[in-house]
């Protein structure tokens, strides 16, 4: 996870029920974040790319890839 505060670095890690799927299922990817932000923005990436309309805190995948989360406050 990539994590800005003023240009501050905070804590943020990704936690899944498992790291990989069956085709057809999906897994929730969910953010748990420190710091002191407020409320915090989120950006859903898979491959480096922002995934259209996921700012929760919480991205259900059912695609493969590499996903991130950057938070912004």
């Amino acid at each position: 996870a990539v994590v800005t505060k003023g240009g501050n670095p905070l804590t943020a890690n990704i936690s899944a029920p498992f790291t990989s799927i069956c085709p057809g299922a999906t897994v929730a990817l969910t953010t748990s974040f420190g710091g002191n932000s407020g409320d915090p923005n989120f950006q859903w990436q898979n491959d480096g790319s922002n995934i259209g309309g996921q700012t929760g805190s919480v991205y259900v995948a059912s695609n493969e890839g590499n996903y991130r989360v950057v938070v912004s406050d």
